[in-house]
């Protein structure tokens, strides 16, 4: 990248000059002209690398807002998020690797009308929502370092507060900024007095608009005025949303530390959605690649003093091992499988520490006890594992349906084995099948025709039932 296009992009995401010229001020640090950064922004632009020249609000000080996540078999994944897209609400969606499968954010004007939106969602696509409003934001920036291989040490990072509280003066001001906020929404305008050009819309003065804007950002109502890039079109190809399951008296500490790594671009508190959801701090991750992105979270366990004891494989499957060796190489631990998987893995895991896990075997979970059984049938070295009023199924149990089988006689092993452990556990039991939604024991038990015996006649191929 052009060496002007890069400090153009990376020193001006953030305290854009509040002056009537402010492209001015640009050029003389660039060493340039003004018409060459307004040309340079408006051709960046163009090809999408810019998306705006202008603020990012802080979320729910313009309107309301919330992420949003759905577990949507994979058959039906393509059709939900095309429901899902038709929504003006809706302005991210994305596929990730995990059982809630489908992330998106939803706007609206405020709280009753984000209301009416996720229900609305939820009756279209036959699927729940499982809303997660922000709770507190540690790191919520969304700016881009031009320069990907500097990344800033997480355990020297000092933190800061950067929740924000209720304030009487401050929502007075959003109150009458809402014209302004309105015209500048969609970005300042790429002329040499943008905030002329606007005072012009409002029919007010262009200090007028100036001293507005820093009274937003004073106020924390902007938490940035600058370019806004779209990070792909960067180099940014990979990312990755870390959640965390931190006690309530830790998350304010770990927040700040984690919101000031350079490869975390937002960071904040989420409400738990038990059963289903434990998880209360999260951030994002960004990266040139996959391995970047893992490298960065191994560096954030590493930098909050945190160890990867272990992980535990359910089976061997590729699509449960693609990502095997990176994973041990870059968070290390000891690998817990069945013999017979650790066996078919070991070309991926090298000189890694290993555990076999054998039927009967309790193995500690962050001071959790996991109760190991062997359940072939999918495949012979399928594993589950039950602890705390969860059942971590892999592709042993779905929802209505049970992991796929070679013949007639796996099936039926398989499905006799999880009838003996499941009968044994309460109806609340949560389950969380390797693909797909989250069930219940009490509902697999009652409707999972495999469970009950009534349909269950293997028909020759795997996973169709």
């Amino acid at each position: 990248m052009e060496s002007m296009i890069e400090k153009l992009l990376n020193d001006f995401q953030r305290n854009f000059p509040l002056e009537p010229m402010p492209f001015d001020q640009i050029a003389r640090r660039l060493n340039t002209s003004p018409e060459r950064v307004l040309q340079t922004l408006k051709e960046l632009q163009a090809r999408g690398a810019v998306s705006r020249v202008g603020p990012v609000f802080r979320p729910n000080t313009v309107g309301a807002s919330t992420l949003a996540a759905m577990s949507v078999p994979a058959n039906q994944l393509e059709r939900v998020a095309v429901i899902i897209n038709q929504f003006p609400q809706v302005n991210h969606n994305y596929e990730r690797e995990h059982r809630y499968n489908l992330w998106f954010v939803v706007t609206a004007e405020n709280s009753s009308a984000l209301d009416e939106t996720l229900q609305q969602i939820q009756l279209e696509c036959g699927y729940r929502v499982l809303s997660l409003p922000l709770v507190k934001d540690y790191h919520i920036d969304l700016g881009f370092r031009m320069n990907l291989d500097h990344q800033r040490d997480i355990a020297h990072s000092l933190p800061g507060d950067t929740a924000l509280q209720h304030d009487p003066e401050r929502e007075m001001l959003f109150g009458n900024a809402e014209d302004l906020i309105e015209v500048i929404q969609g970005g300042l305008p790429l002329v040499a007095r943008p905030y002329q050009a606007i005072a012009e819309r409002l029919g007010c003065s262009e200090q007028a608009v100036i001293n507005k804007l820093r009274d937003m950002i004073d106020a924390g109502i902007i938490k940035r005025l600058g370019v806004v890039v779209r990070h792909h079109e960067l180099g940014y190809r990979a990312n990755a949303m870390v959640v965390w399951d931190v006690p309530d008296a830790q998350v304010d500490e770990l927040g700040h530390r984690l919101g000031h790594q350079d490869c975390v671009t937002l960071c904040y508190q989420r409400p738990r959605r038990l059963p289903d959801w434990p998880y209360n701090l999260f951030c994002m991750v960004h990266g040139r690649d996959r391995d970047d992105v893992l490298a960065c979270i191994a560096r954030m366990v590493e930098g909050l003093g945190l160890e990867v004891d272990g992980i535990v494989l359910t089976h061997s499957h590729w699509d449960h091992t693609g990502g095997l060796a990176r994973a041990m190489e870059h968070l290390g631990g000891t690998l817990m499988a069945s013999e017979q998987a650790l066996f078919r893995v070991r070309e991926h895991i090298g000189s890694s520490a290993t555990q076999p896990l054998r039927e009967g075997d309790i193995i500690d979970i962050g001071g959790h006890q996991a109760h190991v059984y062997e359940v072939p049938g999918h495949i012979d070295d399928q594993i589950i594992l039950h602890v705390d009023g969860h059942v971590l199924a892999g592709d042993t149990l779905f929802a209505a349906a049970l992991g796929g089988t070679a013949d007639e006689a796996a099936f039926h092993l398989q499905a006799g084995k999880l009838r003996k452990i499941l009968y044994h556990l309460p109806p609340e039991t949560v389950v969380h099948p390797g693909h797909g939604p989250v069930t219940e024991v009490g509902l697999e038990m009652i409707f999972n025709p495999f469970l009950k015996g009534i349909e269950g006649r293997w028909k020759g191929a795997p996973g169709s039932w």
